[in-house]
């Protein structure tokens, strides 16, 4: 028995990794935003200021 694989059309490792690290970078900076807001209210400051 053979099996043939076509791999055209299929995601590259470099492509799946990239998206992940893409997705992971978003989160790490949402986590980092959701901080600060908090810092920024419980120390009464404008979370207005970027």
């Amino acid at each position: 028995m053979r099996a043939y694989c076509n791999a055209r059309n299929a995601p590259s490792f470099r492509t799946q990794i990239a998206r992940r690290t893409q997705i992971w970078n978003s989160s790490v900076a949402n986590q980092q935003e959701r901080a600060r807001v908090a810092y920024l209210w419980r120390n009464g400051i404008a979370a207005a200021t970027s």
